[in-house]
């Protein structure tokens, strides 16, 4: 017996099939590899910045942050930062810029202490910013100046120090919301990935 429930059910797995055979589902799964890579000292623009990684290491001393030895394993990465937007950003859209995850290692969520507290796919979460100049937090970014800054990740104590790391860039558009018009930076898309070479025992400079 032909139903509107039948139809919909053959025309939706019609649609279905005509995808697959017109590469649709190979073209979402192959995505991530279109990410270009981005070799050492390159600058990756990712919206409103334009970063060039610097150098990462495992830091010995959290006091060089200005942070409490709790046991934590330190993870730190040093980046030369542009805001090329023309306005002042918040810290939190550069922190945002990037995410990343150690080879071979999957950590699993402790404690809200950890900034790999609410990660879900194994990574080490978001950082914090400090300004390289006097390691102080960096709440925004002033735009036209070029500084260098450190993004910090507190990990749980028991995080395999890793001699490299891979780094994911992200973008985002700055646009008016279609709730109440409100800007805001939004609409976060990989931009880059690189892998990074992290020093076992680093020391602040």
């Amino acid at each position: 017996m032909v139903t509107p429930t039948n139809v919909a059910v053959l025309v939706g797995l019609a649609i279905i099939g005509v995808t697959g055979i017109l590469g649709g589902w190979q073209a979402i799964e192959e995505q991530p590899q279109d990410v270009p890579v981005v070799a050492d000292g390159e600058t990756v623009r990712t919206g409103p910045f334009a970063i060039t990684v610097r150098q990462a290491m495992w830091a010995q001393d959290p006091g060089d942050f200005g942070l409490p030895d709790q046991g934590e394993a330190l993870l730190v990465l040093r980046a030369t930062v542009e805001n090329t937007h023309g306005r002042w950003v918040e810290a939190y859209v550069l922190s945002d810029a990037l995410s990343g995850s150690l080879p071979g290692v999957d950590l699993v969520p402790q404690s809200g202490l950890f900034a790999n507290s609410r990660a879900t796919d194994g990574g080490i979460g978001t950082p914090t910013l400090r300004r390289a100049v006097d390691l102080q937090y960096a709440s925004t970014i002033q735009p036209g100046l070029t500084q260098d800054c450190w993004f910090v990740w507190e990990l749980p104590p028991d995080t395999q120090r890793t001699t490299h790391l891979d780094v994911t860039f992200h973008s985002q558009t700055w646009r008016a919301s279609s709730l109440d018009g409100h800007l805001f930076w939004t609409d976060r898309v990989l931009s880059g990935h690189q892998e990074v070479l992290v020093d076992a025992d680093g020391e602040v400079p």
